[in-house]
């Protein structure tokens, strides 16, 4: 097996970028990951009605970051 090409590998740089997102395209990569998981956390707890709770908190804080990251 070769060494893995530049379009098989993640820089240093794309992991920033899905942080820190400097363009529309980055927020929006980060938005639809955050949604994910999201409701990925939402069905891992549907059965405990505590923790549901408390990952749609987690969730409405995030998506509340999202939405004061815009307005800046």
């Amino acid at each position: 097996m070769g060494r893995p090409t530049m379009a098989t590998t993640a820089t240093g740089a794309d992991v920033v970028e899905l942080l820190l997102p400097r363009t529309d395209a980055g927020a929006m990569a980060q938005a639809v990951a955050a949604a994910v998981a999201t409701a990925g956390a939402l069905i891992a707890v549907r059965r405990n009605r505590d923790l549901l709770w408390f990952v749609g908190g987690l969730a409405a804080l995030t998506f509340a970051w999202f939405a004061l990251r815009t307005l800046h």
